[in-house]
């Protein structure tokens, strides 16, 4: 429903995604949310004091889904931290000036982080397709039921003209799209040049895969 398995583009010549030219991840959540029914109340910016009083005003009044934050900042994930630029996104359930509670669909539910590691994470100073830090989603309101095989046959238009390409959107210097991208890419491993590491979304989705 997000759209991101209809296509596939090479960055400034090198780094390969597999996901449709112009894509992200900000984009195909909208699209799902807007699929499924729903509607909801996007903002972001301000200082870490701002976005944090945002943030538990909203989460009494429901959960929030938080994103993107910073996957190698998110301290009950092994590994971290290591501010790798990692997109993911989260289910907030409640925060203060201490901690916070949340939800991780990459196997943590009911995680539990130190309010100012959390914000660091939230910040996202790594991730480049969003031009504000301390994106969230709330004030969620159902419009209309359907099931999710239904949601998914209305996508199939949005799939269709990822597929046909997006000339529109604006991307770096030197980037391809569509079979241009693979091709480019094929040739890249034949030469046996090795291409920038290829994610699944920019600059990766190790969450946003397992997500949506």
């Amino acid at each position: 429903m997000t759209g991101s398995p209809f296509g596939a583009q090479l960055i400034a010549g090198s780094l390969p995604l597999f996901d449709p030219y112009g894509w992200d991840p900000e984009a195909g959540l909208d699209a799902a949310i807007a699929l499924l029914g729903w509607t909801c109340e996007r903002s972001d910016g301000g200082t870490p004091a701002e976005a944090l009083d945002r943030l538990r005003s909203a989460c009494s009044h429901g959960p929030v889904l938080v994103g993107p934050v910073d996957m190698g900042l998110l301290l009950y994930q092994p590994g971290t931290p290591n501010a790798d630029g990692g997109d993911h996104y989260v289910v907030l359930l409640a925060a203060d000036q201490d901690a916070v509670e949340l939800h991780d669909p990459h196997g943590h539910p009911f995680a539990t982080l130190p309010t100012q590691a959390f914000l660091s994470a939230w910040e996202a100073k790594a991730i480049s397709y969003i031009d504000a830090p301390f994106v969230l989603r709330a004030g969620f309101v159902r419009h209309h039921r359907l099931t999710p095989a239904d949601a998914l046959r209305q996508s199939l238009p949005g799939a269709e003209r990822w597929l046909a390409g997006r000339d529109d959107l604006p991307m770096p210097p030197g980037s391809l799209g569509g079979a241009a991208a693979v091709e480019a890419l094929a040739d890249m491993v034949a030469r046996g040049t090795p291409p920038a590491s290829a994610r699944c979304s920019p600059p990766s989705v190790s969450g946003w895969e397992h997500d949506v």
